[in-house]
């Protein structure tokens, strides 16, 4: 018995890079799959020609007649999509020649547990030399209800790449698709999807890296400093993460769950307001505690506040952190004991 599995591709205007993704999808062990790619790059249209291929009955080409940007067109895809199982490929990366074949494997192994996704482990780096060197012989799969991998996933013990993972379409068209998050590109999008995928059944993970995620200057990831850009999408992140655990099939307390993130998210506002040139390192600093104390602390349960404290206190130093906690101490001493004389103004 076979699946069929959806790729779809979007690309904008990374040609060669394109070529070695869908060089990537083409080698491929498992042969029952389509790929589409859809191209929202309007100026240049991308032909199967110009990727040094011929006649590939499995391949579609789109080229946008409008920009749809990121988020819609990856929706397109998921909306045209003809396999019962669809998996996402931004044109800069790359899956292992076995990933789809493990993915079938473990998708008709879980039959019986209500499967709607299956994940894999990832390799990050700005070149894929090496990075897929031999032959899967064995691999170990894990099958996790929903209450498990959300505390795995967001306390990162389970390393994915939420738009990565083979998705049975029919649950993926439930939750939305690919959803926007936050007032511009929509940072976490693709994180929070294995999310809202609990809802709807089990999912599998194998820490196997099966992915390899290419890191480079013109990832917008790696270079946008729109600091706004990423803590609007995490509020949206946080009401989303906090009405899954309240439904009936997580029903698990959220504080322990937010409190990750918030400890994720942390990490990011660090090195996006590092790419601001106007602001200096001890700026940089200063707006990232204050954020922490003003926006993120207020969110926390008293015990995950004293818990963020002292990972802020680690991360920015010492030194650093106690002059800041002097200067604004009437804050903290508001947020640790709400009500108090010295917290109201």
């Amino acid at each position: 018995m076979e699946i069929k599995i959806t790729v779809g591709v979007i690309t904008y205007n990374r040609p060669e890079f394109l070529k070695q993704a869908v060089d990537s999808v083409l080698c491929q062990t498992y042969k029952n799959f389509e790929l589409i790619i859809s191209n929202d790059y309007l100026e240049v249209p991308v032909t199967q020609e110009a990727l040094g291929i011929e006649n590939e009955p499995r391949l579609k080409i789109i080229n946008q007649v409008s920009n749809l940007g990121e988020t819609k067109n990856m929706n397109y895809l998921l909306e045209i999509a003809q396999g019962e199982w669809f998996v996402w490929l931004a044109d800069d990366d790359l899956l292992h020649p076995e990933f789809l074949m493990i993915a079938s494997k473990a998708i008709l192994e879980g039959q019986d547990k209500s499967l709607v996704g299956f994940f894999s482990n990832f390799r990050a780096a700005s070149s894929p030399d090496g990075i897929f060197p031999q032959p899967i012989k064995s691999i170990e799969y894990n099958y996790i209800d929903s209450p498990n991998f959300i505390n795995d996933y967001t306390s990162r013990k389970k390393s994915l790449v939420g738009c990565y993972g083979i998705m049975h379409v029919a649950a993926l068209r439930k939750i939305g698709g690919m959803p926007r998050l936050g007032n511009s590109f929509g940072p976490y999008s693709d994180t929070i999807v294995p999310i809202l995928l609990v809802e709807q059944g089990s999912l599998c993970w194998t820490d196997e890296p099966l992915v390899f995620l290419r890191t480079h200057a013109d990832s917008l990831s790696c270079k946008s400093a729109y600091f706004l850009a990423y803590t609007s999408a995490e509020e949206d992140f946080l009401k989303i993460l906090s009405r899954v655990c309240s439904s009936n099939l997580v029903n698990i307390n959220p504080d322990k769950l937010i409190a990750n993130m918030i400890r994720w998210f942390s990490y990011n506002q660090w090195e996006v307001l590092h790419r601001e040139p106007s602001l200096s390192k001890y700026a940089v600093a200063q707006r990232f505690f204050m954020h922490q104390l003003n926006i993120n602390l207020p969110k926390l349960s008293l015990k995950y506040k004293i818990i963020h404290i002292i990972f802020l206190f680690r991360f920015m130093g010492i030194r650093f952190s106690y002059g800041v906690y002097k200067k604004h101490r009437s804050i903290f001493k508001s947020i640790l004991l709400p009500g108090s004389e010295s917290g109201q103004k």
